[in-house]
C-alpha cells in the first residue's frame, strides 16, 4: 500500500510531461512500461504536451536517450517511429500495423496537446490521420487530442517579442491556460469518470488540415511563409545513414483570412487577434535561406488592430470556461478590472 505524506492512501496516479518528458511518456506506453510486474496499471492518466509524434532514442544499440534531435536529423535518428497514433492503423512504408496503446488493460486515460509548431516541425498531424496523410483517423474513446492554435513549442507567459535569431518577431502567445484546464479535466476523468471536452483538432474532412503548400496565407506586411513543413521519414540506420526514399504524409493547420489557424482551442489572443500568430519562424543568415527556426514561432501585428476588444475577449473567455477549456481564474486574466 502506498501512502501520501498526509497519511491517506493513494487512489490514482497521474503523469504529465512536456516536450522531451512528453515524448518519454509516449514511449513509456508503447514499450508496455505502464504495466507493472503484477499486471497492474502504473499511471491511471497521462498528459503529454508538445511531444508531437515523438518518442525517445533508446532500447536499441548505441542509443542516446537524452538526445533531442533537430529538424535535420529526422531521417537518421529514430525519434519518429511508427506507430504514431493511439488509433490502430496500417503503415504502408514499413509494413507494420498497430497503435501506441497496448490494449491489455494497462492503457491509461490519455490527453495529448500540441502547438502549431509540432504540426510544422514534429509531424503532429499523424496523431489523427493515416500515415500517408490521406484521411482522418478518430482517436479511441480513452484518449483526447487537441491543437492549441497560434502557439509555439515552448510557449508560456512572458515570452520574448523581439526577432532574436529569426527573420520575424517571435511568438508570445501563451497556451498554458488551455493546458491547465485540460489537466484538471484529466484528473476529473480519472477520479470520477467525467469525460474531458471532445477532441479539438484540424481535420482533412473539414479542410482545416492541409499540406504546407495549400495554406492560404493572407498578404500581411512582413509575412514570408515557409515553403514547406519538416518532413517525417521512417527511421533508418542512424549509424550509417542514407537519404530516405519515402516519407510520411505530415500536414499542417489551415489559416483564416487574418492568418490565424482556424481549428483547435482558440484562446482569446487568437480568437480576437491583434496580429497573426504562427508556430513557425525562419532563421536569418548565416542559416540557409528559408530554414525553419527550431521550435520558434512568429507574431506579426496588424497595421490597424482593433481598438476595443474587451467585450469580444470576455465573451470568448466565458465560452471557453463553459467548455472546460479555460479555468475561471485564467479567464479573469483576460478581463482585467
Amino acid at each position: 500500500m502506498l501512502f501520501r505524506s498526509t497519511g491517506g492512501p493513494i487512489g490514482h496516479a497521474l503523469a504529465i510531461g512536456f516536450s522531451q518528458a512528453g515524448r518519454y511518456l509516449r514511449h513509456h506506453l508503447s514499450e508496455g512500461f505502464n504495466r507493472d510486474e503484477q499486471g497492474r496499471r502504473v499511471f491511471d492518466g497521462i498528459y503529454s504536451h508538445i511531444a508531437g509524434i515523438g518518442r525517445i532514442f533508446f532500447n536499441m544499440p548505441f542509443a542516446q536517450p537524452a538526445r533531442t534531435g533537430t529538424q535535420h536529423e529526422d531521417h537518421d535518428f529514430p525519434e519518429n517511429w511508427f506507430p504514431f497514433s493511439t488509433a490502430p492503423v496500417d503503415d504502408p512504408l514499413t509494413g507494420r500495423s498497430g497503435s501506441l496503446l497496448r490494449g491489455d488493460g494497462s492503457d491509461p486515460l490519455l490527453i495529448e496537446t500540441n502547438t502549431s509548431t509540432e504540426y510544422w516541425q514534429k509531424g503532429a498531424s499523424l496523431l489523427h490521420t493515416d500515415p500517408l496523410g490521406t484521411r482522418d483517423v478518430a482517436p479511441p474513446t480513452g484518449t483526447r487530442v487537441y491543437l492549441i492554435p497560434g502557439t509555439q513549442h515552448g510557449g508560456k507567459a512572458n515570452m520574448p517579442r523581439d526577432a532574436g535569431a529569426c527573420v520575424a518577431p517571435r511568438n508570445w502567445h501563451d497556451p498554458m491556460g488551455a493546458v491547465r484546464a485540460l489537466l484538471v479535466a484529466l484528473d476529473e476523468w480519472v477520479v470520477s469518470g467525467r469525460e474531458p471536452p471532445p477532441n479539438n483538432i484540424p481535420t482533412i474532412a473539414e479542410g482545416t488540415l492541409v499540406s504546407a503548400s495549400a495554406v492560404a496565407f493572407p498578404s500581411l506586411p512582413g509575412l514570408s511563409p515557409p515553403a514547406t513543413a519538416n518532413d517525417v521519414y521512417p527511421p533508418g540506420d542512424w549509424t550509417d545513414p542514407s537519404e530516405p526514399t519515402a516519407r510520411y504524409g505530415a500536414l499542417v493547420p489551415q489559416v483564416g483570412s487574418d492568418g490565424n489557424e482556424i481549428a483547435g482551442i482558440r484562446l482569446p489572443d487568437v480568437a480576437v487577434p491583434t496580429g497573426m500568430f504562427a508556430g513557425w519562424n525562419r532563421y536569418r543568415e548565416p542559416h540557409p535561406a528559408g530554414e525553419l527556426a527550431d521550435r520558434e514561432g512568429t507574431f506579426l501585428a496588424f497595421d490597424a488592430p482593433p481598438t476595443d476588444r474587451s467585450d469580444a475577449v470576455r465573451a470568448v473567455a466565458a465560452d471557453l470556461v463553459a467548455q472546460r477549456l479555460l479555468l475561471a481564474e485564467d479567464a479573469a486574466a483576460y478581463n482585467p478590472a
